[in-house]
């Protein structure tokens, strides 16, 4: 049997099934009925059922989000609530910058008024200063001017002292008593250290005022050595005091002058000879050397030519070493002084050897013995310009 819509279907089978009464039926259909509405009510509710666990699944995904959503909020208020903090820190942290860089700016600002206050101060000083210093070397000048200028008039009286003693001497005036010729050898010794000394504060004066010159000529070392040896070989052989060394055979070049170089040897000599007590020694060495000592003021690469005065005498202590070069500088002083001189002949020696291009240089100790060398430059080291305004003030 059948319905239209919403009806039922009977469907019989069996032996029985063509010949089945319609009437026999008839009284099932209310059964068949609520059957198929019981039926359709389950597939509704199953329906339904599924609809509800889909709605519950994606209610389940919706929380799931929601609450990661919530998470990453709350995180996000976290984050946002450190960054506020730590952006208050920040602000009082550069508040108090602030206040520290004010207290410090007012700081520089009164030191700023100190230095220039100080500043205005040293200027005032330094032309005070340069004022004073020009005002010495006009003073200076002026000084090595007249002594340069009286330079001929100092040494005349003494060369006629000693003019005249010789021809006393030579009885060319008649003759002289012994106790007579002993006094005129007295006058003599003591009138040439005058002229000594005076040409020593001379030479000062003009290497002092610019008006000292030098020449630079290709000479030889040997021959400078042993023309100053043979000059002082008498002295020394007086005083028991052996005098060797030089330069042998060897030819040892050097540029400079030759009178001034000579000078400066028997400087050296007569120092040596007077701070060396009888039976002691006194050598002198040349040489050429690539590695002068470190003290040395040289300019250029060299090589340089070396004259040393080596001796036994007392020696000179680390205090009097510094300053020995200096003028009116001695290693005795005082009024026990045993040994002669103004401390003038290292002070020109050494100006002498610079303006050559060379310098003067001392090893020595307390102990005893000293060792003076003069540097000179060769061909090689004055392939530069030598300086002829060197002048090395020795205060």
């Amino acid at each position: 049997a059948g319905c239209a819509r919403g009806g039922a279907v009977a469907v019989l089978t069996g032996p029985r099934a063509h010949g089945a009464d319609l009437a026999e039926l008839g009284g099932a259909l209310p059964l068949l009925a609520a059957l198929f509405r019981a039926e359709r009510g389950v597939d509704g509710a199953r329906v339904q059922a599924r609809a509800a666990d889909d709605a519950a699944a994606r209610a389940r995904v919706l929380t799931e989000a929601l609450q990661q959503m919530r998470g990453r909020l709350e995180g996000a208020l976290r984050d946002a609530q450190a960054a506020r903090n730590h952006a208050r820190e920040r602000a009082e942290h550069a508040e108090e910058l602030a206040a520290e860089l004010q207290v410090q700016a007012q700081v520089l600002e009164e030191q700023a008024t100190e230095l220039e206050m100080l500043n205005t101060e040293l200027s005032a000083s330094v032309q005070e200063a340069q004022g004073a210093r020009e005002a010495a070397d006009a003073a200076n000048r002026a000084k090595s001017d007249f002594l340069a200028t009286m330079s001929h008039e100092l040494r005349t009286p003494i060369n006629a002292i000693l003019g005249y003693g010789e021809l006393l001497e030579m009885e060319l005036a008649g003759p002289i008593l012994p106790a007579q010729r002993e006094h005129l050898e007295r006058i003599r010794t003591s009138s040439r250290h005058l002229l000594s000394l005076v040409n020593d504060i001379l030479d000062l004066a003009k290497v002092e005022a610019g008006q000292l010159s030098v020449e630079h000529r290709r000479d030889s070392a040997r021959e400078a050595a042993d023309e100053a040896m043979r000059l002082v070989e008498a002295q020394y052989a007086e005083r028991g005091i052996a005098l060797g060394g030089g330069c042998g055979g060897r030819d040892v070049p050097y540029v400079g002058d030759r009178d001034r170089v000579r000078q400066i040897l028997l400087n050296l000599l007569s120092n040596a000879l007077k701070f060396t007590e009888p039976g002691g020694t006194v050598t002198v060495h040349c040489g050429i050397t690539a590695r002068p000592d470190p003290e040395a003021h040289l300019s250029g690469a060299g090589p340089w030519t070396f004259l040393r005065v080596e001796d036994t005498g007392i020696g000179i202590d680390a205090e009097h070493a510094r300053r020995v070069f200096q003028p009116f500088v001695q290693v005795e002083s005082g009024r026990t002084r045993t040994r002669g001189g103004t401390g003038l002949g290292l002070t020109i020696s050494r100006q002498l050897a610079r303006l050559m291009g060379g310098d003067l240089t001392l090893r020595s100790g307390a102990a005893g013995g000293s060792c003076f060398s003069l540097w000179l430059p060769t061909d090689a080291a004055l392939q530069g310009e030598i300086d002829q305004s060197i002048r090395i003030p020795e205060r």
